[in-house]
C-alpha cells in the first residue's frame, strides 16, 4: 500500500498536480527604439524595472486654446537610443489616452516627427511597474 501511495504521489508531481502553482503566462517588454524603421515599443512595466539607469517612456498631453491637442511622446532604451514624436492626429491621440500605468504602447513617427501610428495594450501577462 506504502508503495502505491508513492508511486502516485510522483506520479501526481510530475503531472503538476500537487507541485508548483502557476500564476499564468508574464512577460516583460523593455524599451526597444528602431529608429531605421522610426518605431518604439514598450511596457511600461519593462521601463520603469528595468536594471539600468536610461530607459524611459514618457507620454506628455498637452492643450492650448490656440494650437489645440498634442501629446509629446519619447522613449529611451539601455542602450541610450531615443525616439520622439508628438501626435496631433484625433485617432492617435485617442489610442494614447487609453494607456495604464502597466500599459504597453507601440508608436510610429515619420521623417518630420509626427507620430502617424500608435498602438496601446492593456494585458494580463504584463509586468506591473515596481514602486
Amino acid at each position: 500500500m506504502m508503495k502505491r501511495m508513492v508511486g502516485m504521489g510522483l506520479v501526481l508531481s510530475f503531472l503538476g498536480v500537487g507541485g508548483t502553482a502557476w500564476a499564468g503566462y508574464r512577460d516583460n517588454f523593455p524599451v526597444v527604439v528602431d529608429s531605421t524603421n522610426r518605431m518604439f515599443y514598450a511596457s511600461m512595466g519593462g521601463a520603469r524595472n528595468s536594471s539600468d539607469n536610461f530607459s524611459f517612456v514618457e507620454i506628455v498631453f498637452q492643450g492650448d486654446s490656440s494650437t489645440g491637442e498634442r501629446a509629446l511622446l519619447a522613449a529611451r532604451n539601455a542602450s541610450g537610443q531615443m525616439g520622439f514624436c508628438i501626435a496631433t492626429s484625433a485617432s492617435v491621440l485617442s489610442a494614447l489616452k487609453g494607456i495604464t500605468d502597466d500599459g504597453y504602447l507601440v508608436v510610429y513617427w515619420d521623417a518630420n516627427l509626427n507620430c502617424t501610428s500608435a498602438e496601446v495594450r492593456a494585458t494580463s501577462y504584463l509586468d506591473p511597474r515596481n514602486p
